[in-house]
Parts: C-alpha cells; sequence; structure tokens
C-alpha cells in the first residue's frame, strides 16, 4: 500500500475522463491521464459514434 503522502501526490498529476450518456446519466467509459495532456486525446476512446453533442468543462 502506497503512503498517503504519495497518493496525494499521485492526485495532482492524473486526471479521469469519463463518457456519460446525457439521457440516462449512466457512464459508457472511462480513461485515466497525466495532468499534462489534453483532454482532447482521450476523445476515440471516450465517443462511441453515436453523440448527437459532446460536453466538456474548462477547468
Amino acid at each position: 500500500m502506497m503512503p498517503a503522502e504519495q497518493i496525494r501526490l499521485l492526485m495532482w498529476f492524473l486526471e479521469s475522463l469519463s463518457g456519460v450518456d446525457a439521457n440516462s446519466g449512466l457512464v459508457h467509459s472511462v480513461t485515466a491521464t497525466t495532468a499534462k495532456d489534453h483532454d482532447s486525446s482521450q476523445f476515440k476512446s471516450l465517443l462511441h459514434s453515436e453523440e448527437q453533442a459532446i460536453y466538456g468543462d474548462n477547468q
């Protein structure tokens, strides 16, 4: 098991991205990347080609 200090440090360098169905709210895909990777680098793994809209945040 990792010490709490290492876990807190990792949380600053990792981010998770999820693909969610807008109607049902169900998550259909999840990826994890380093924080320096742009969110758009994960579009291919998060989208399933039946989307009518794509939403994101600017944090």
